[in-house]
């Protein structure tokens, strides 16, 4: 079976952290190894996390920042402590993405589906349980990047696309080793797409209709 790394970068949401590492928790096919990477955050975070997780430094971390150096830093580090590991695949995730039952499994299995596939990703709604489009689209212009969300038809199965978010995506080791880690320059914003524009070079990405995430995100 292949080993894959949870990497889940957080910042002064401690409640929602937790409930993104319970839903990890109870995965029937849960990742060999989870980071938690804290980026300084200053609500208490790391007491709070600590007394309810075991991280046994050895399949479970939690990683305290000096600083807050926003979350592309964030998985750029969380990616190179799991690239330690005898992992093939890393999955990342911000702390308000929580993993629907199953969606390890999913992802295990679209592993031995689509052999080929380096990028898969897995579909992401919103609390009232509509699909969060933002997240998987396709280039329409590949001159200046142009890019449309998938319709919410595609999402009823498989499908390939061009741009992701870091919500939800599992990448292989693979094609991270050879286009690098996350910019840590872009501090929040556009760091997702500049990556799949480089990991794009390998493929276009699979999305998995079996395997759900709930963005507990309102966008306001």
């Amino acid at each position: 079976m292949a080993k894959i790394a949870c990497v889940i970068v957080t910042y002064n949401r401690k409640q929602l952290l937790e409930e993104a590492l319970n839903s990890v928790l109870i995965q029937a096919e849960a990742p060999e190894y989870v980071f938690v990477i804290d980026n300084a955050s200053t609500d208490g975070t790391e007491k709070y996390i600590n007394d309810k997780f075991n991280f046994d430094n050895r399949h479970w971390h939690y990683v305290r920042c000096s600083q807050n150096l926003g979350g592309s830093a964030g998985f750029a580090q969380g990616m190179r402590l799991a690239l330690q590991t005898d992992c093939s695949w890393i999955s990342i995730s911000d702390d308000d993405a929580l993993l629907e039952p199953g969606y390890f499994s999913a992802l295990r299995k679209g592993i031995k589906q689509y052999p080929e596939q380096s990028v898969f990703s897995g579909s992401v709604l919103l609390p009232d349980g509509k699909h969060d489009m933002m997240h998987r689209e396709v280039i329409t212009n590949s001159a200046t990047l142009t890019v449309r969300p998938v319709t919410d038809e595609t999402y009823k199965h498989d499908f390939s696309y061009d741009i992701f978010s870091f919500v939800g995506i599992l990448l292989s080791r693979q094609v991270i080793e050879a286009i690098g880690l996350p910019e840590q320059d872009y501090f929040i914003r556009f760091d997702d797409f500049e990556y799949a524009v480089r990991a794009l070079k390998f493929g276009r990405f699979m999305n998995l209709s079996a395997a759900k995430v709930l963005h507990k995100t309102t966008y306001t």
